[in-house]
């Protein structure tokens, strides 16, 4: 899932020299960073689990420090990977029971969810 946000309206005084961007599931209360450093006003977040819902939210960091963190995005559904959808893998037993099942990929031709943060924090 990619997630993109625009800069802040004000800098504070001292040039942003990245971002911090922090997420959650919808369900949590706790929210886990999950980059610092972004130079970039997007990031491709990876390793979530698909079908479940996140919520992103993001601070400026500068020579000060780190800023405020805008509001919470609204919550996004995970997604497999551009162009493919889940498939899980099964071996079974010669008694046709399901064992050592791996989740895989196809291909498929719907876009990935793009989640935009907010227009400005």
């Amino acid at each position: 899932m990619t997630v993109s946000w625009s800069p802040p309206d004000s800098d504070g005084g001292s040039k942003i020299l990245g971002y911090t961007l922090e997420m959650k599931q919808d369900f949590s209360t706790r929210w886990a960073k999950i980059a610092s450093s972004v130079i970039e006003t997007s990031y491709n977040v990876s390793l979530l689990t698909t079908g479940a819902e996140y919520q992103f939210k993001v601070a400026a960091e500068n020579r000060a420090g780190t800023g405020k963190f805008s509001k919470p995005s609204e919550p996004a559904v995970a997604k497999p990977p551009y162009g493919m959808y889940n498939t899980i893998y099964c071996h079974t037993d010669k008694n046709n029971f399901k064992k050592n099942c791996l989740l895989g990929y196809t291909k498929y031709l719907y876009p990935l969810v793009y989640q935009r943060i907010l227009d400005s924090f």
